[in-house]
């Protein structure tokens, strides 16, 4: 890697989302911890961002936005930002630097220009989250930002109100407040969901393919690790169908899977399921998949609903 071209990103969203059933929109102050990954950055992947919305008022709102490089160096930049929501749609717009200091042999690259190509707003069982991507905006911008919020942040009727606008139809209806310390508790309307560990049913989750990959090599190294703070995420992955890392657990050091593949085994699926949420939901992975000279990172969300998979084709001759 040549520390002449390290490039960092400052990523400014515009949002889409249904608010327009809320009575006003006080949830959106406070603290939004957030992690955003970069597979083409050349400094780093892994991202730790703040939102911090300070005021709304009359549907707009205003705060600061903090990105930092866990490099222990202080790495970081700290700009203004204010926002409107106004019907479907919320918008960020980033004003000026309040603080920055540059990565060693790199700066801050602006990504203002940069449009969302998907955004969304969702309700995990304990988290408020707001996740959004960028893409076709070149390597050093494109990739992904979750940001969440707790539930217990909010009173009991707040949490409804969100989970109704932005939950699931299945989270709707087992929907179970969150307690917040001295709040009276409230009877729920249903049990909890039992998470299903058996193949069939970790399998019949809806699935997304984030990438495919060709290789020439015949040797694959798959790594995983935690995404970013280390959140106690556990997780179940499978090789065309077969149960190869049972739920295990996250973090600094990668769970390591290698498989050589030949020109009779070309295709090779990699299936990622959450067994839990973490602290932070969603569950997220880094994942590093090494192939001969070639190295690929990508990032994984995946939920008690919904998996993951990453499809590698070989290409050699042997």
């Amino acid at each position: 890697m040549n520390p002449l071209k390290l490039f960092l990103f400052l990523l400014t969203f515009c949002v889409g989302i249904s608010v327009t059933r809320a009575q006003n929109n006080r949830w959106i102050l406070g603290e939004w911890k957030g992690t955003g990954v970069i597979p083409g950055s050349a400094y780093s992947t892994v991202f730790v961002r703040t939102l911090i919305i300070k005021s709304e008022t009359k549907n707009r709102f205003a705060g600061i936005l903090i990105q930092e490089v866990t490099d222990n160096k202080g790495t970081r930049i700290e700009k203004e930002i204010t926002g409107s929501i106004l019907n479907d749609e919320i918008t960020i717009t980033g004003g000026r630097t309040l603080y920055k200091k540059q990565p060693p042999h790199g700066f801050w690259a602006d990504c203002n220009a940069c449009k969302m190509s998907s955004t969304r707003i969702s309700v995990s069982s304990d988290s408020l989250i707001l996740t959004n991507e960028t893409r076709l905006c070149g390597n050093y911008c494109d990739g992904y930002t979750n940001y969440y919020k707790p539930l217990a942040d909010y009173d009991t009727a707040t949490q409804r109100k969100l989970v109704q606008l932005f939950g699931s139809p299945l989270l709707v209806k087992i929907f179970k407040p969150v307690i917040r310390n001295n709040e009276t508790p409230v009877l729920s309307e249903t049990k909890s969901v039992a998470t299903s560990g058996t193949i069939q049913n970790q399998l019949s989750r809806k699935t997304k393919t984030i990438a495919t990959y060709n290789v020439s090599s015949a040797e694959i190294k798959i790594e995983l690790f935690d995404n970013g703070e280390i959140d106690g995420d556990t997780v179940t992955v499978y090789h065309n169908k077969q149960k190869i890392i049972n739920r295990q657990l996250l973090g600094i050091q990668p769970l390591v899977y290698t498989i050589k593949t030949n020109t009779r085994d070309r295709v090779h699926e990699f299936v990622l399921v959450a067994d839990n949420l973490g602290r932070i939901p969603p569950n997220t992975a880094l994942m590093r998949i090494t192939a001969g000279s070639k190295t690929y990172e990508l990032f994984a969300s995946t939920t008690l609903e919904a998996n993951a998979s990453v499809i590698i084709i070989y290409s050699g001759e042997q």
